[in-house]
């Protein structure tokens, strides 16, 4: 009996002492001067099934901006930090790679880029995207066909773009000849803008690729599809990543300091001066940080994010923008809205 009863204060011992641990909160706060710059970050426990991080859209669209604190309040995150470069002075559109619960809003083709599984794996690369497609499923150069970018206006004649449900602006440009396709088939072909279905997207043509336009008829069978590689054009392993933001440089990468610029295609001069960066890394635990580094230049940033212990980080966009939301207010405010972050939930 008395063997039984000292099993059973165990056991209850063992329950109360993991509850808490098993209970705790999975998100955190903190400060620290690294080099003489101020870093403010929020640290997540990846490992906490309740735990996602997500981009979000500034009101659900691209070239749409608000700010952080809305953003992060419509997903009752506990945590966000600014996203992507954007246009701020002209038309909001963002630059760089945005995947949403499998679904791409934006491709980019320059700086490094995050990943994330549905299981909270951190996968991180020199991303590049493709916009491809078939007609009627065929394999010969007259049934495919290409797009620059998606979600963008470009107003170049040769420009070829696709635009999805999820883009916030008024289609201008490329539309000499816009192919509206719906659930798979081409529903319509004409010149000028038209409205993008929410079961499928449109393709705009500039008036230098009507050869490309001249390929679809309508009742076609239409396939798109995103082809990801890294700098060099080898196919990245990225087929169960949910979610994606792409920005700044890759600064850090197995624990190294990786950054170059020149390679992210980073060439402007306030990427060479001090500032207020962004940025978002995984730890060797698997543990993730967002925060933002005062005064600092990338290549100094790169130097505090690698004494931080971060095994792989890239930069997000900063200074204006740079912004840290952290339960209900600002640990750092932005200077203007945003046209998207990147958001910590816990369900």
């Amino acid at each position: 009996m008395r063997r039984f009863l000292f099993a059973v204060v165990i056991l209850l011992a063992t329950l109360l002492l993991a509850a808490p641990a098993l209970a705790g909160d999975p998100v955190s706060y903190k400060t620290a001067k690294i080099n003489g710059h101020a870093v403010s970050m929020v640290t997540v426990d990846l490992s906490d099934r309740r735990v996602e991080v997500r981009p979000v859209l500034a009101n659900g669209k691209t070239g749409q901006v608000s700010d952080l604190a809305v953003m992060a309040k419509r997903v009752n995150a506990i945590a966000a930090v600014n996203g992507t470069f954007f246009n701020a002075y002209s038309d909001m559109t963002s630059w760089g790679t945005i995947v949403i619960d499998g679904i791409l809003h934006r491709a980019g083709n320059s700086g490094g880029a995050i990943g994330i599984t549905a299981d909270n794996r951190v996968k991180v690369a020199h991303l590049r995207v493709k916009v491809e497609g078939t007609i009627n499923g065929g394999e010969k150069w007259f049934e495919s066909w290409y797009a620059w970018d998606l979600n963008r206006n470009i107003n170049d004649s040769q420009a070829i773009v696709v635009f999805t449900p999820s883009f916030g602006q008024a289609m201008r440009a490329p539309v000499a000849t816009t192919v509206a396709v719906r659930q798979g088939r081409v529903v319509s072909i004409q010149p000028g803008p038209v409205s993008i279905p929410s079961d499928g997207y449109v393709i705009g043509f500039g008036p230098g690729s009507r050869h490309i336009a001249s390929r679809f008829s309508v009742g076609d069978a239409v396939r798109v599809r995103y082809v990801f590689t890294d700098e060099k054009g080898n196919p990245l392993d990225w087929g169960d990543v949910r979610h994606v933001i792409q920005a700044g440089p890759l600064l850090v990468r197995d624990g190294k300091n990786v950054l170059d610029l020149a390679a992210d295609g980073m060439r402007e001069p306030k990427f060479f001066r001090k500032g207020s960066w962004s940025f978002v890394g995984v730890k060797w635990d698997e543990k993730l940080v967002v925060g933002t580094v005062s005064g600092v230049t990338m290549g100094e940033m790169a130097q505090a994010v690698q004494k931080l212990g971060l095994k792989d980080a890239i930069s997000l966009d900063g200074n204006a923008s740079c912004g840290l939301y952290y339960r209900g207010g600002y640990k750092v405010k932005p200077g203007r809205r945003l046209s998207n972050c990147l958001a910590v939930i816990v369900r």
